[in-house]
């Protein structure tokens, strides 16, 4: 099947406090060519080699929610966008 269109599609992915859970997704969306970007609120950094995928971009940020939001748009430059959450692929 051909997901070549995903490339047109940027997930923002918030997240806070749900490392393994986060680190599920980062995983099944470094199989496809969707721009992944978190914005990872949590009290400590995420650390894992999951981190180096090229699609991805991370960012911790340990602001509020709509803080970070607002600064989602600044990473946005796909045709395409989607909410996505740290718990769902």
């Amino acid at each position: 099947m051909n997901y070549s269109i995903l490339s047109n599609l940027t997930i923002i992915i918030f997240s806070y406090n749900r490392h393994e859970y986060l680190k599920r997704t980062i995983r099944y969306w470094s199989n496809y060519t969707v721009k992944l970007v978190v914005l990872d609120g949590s009290v400590t950094k995420l650390k894992d080699p999951c981190l180096k995928t090229k699609n991805l971009k991370y960012i911790y940020d340990p602001n509020g929610l709509y803080s970070r939001l607002l600064s989602s748009a600044n990473f946005i430059d796909t045709e395409f966008m989607i909410l996505g959450s740290d718990d769902e692929f």
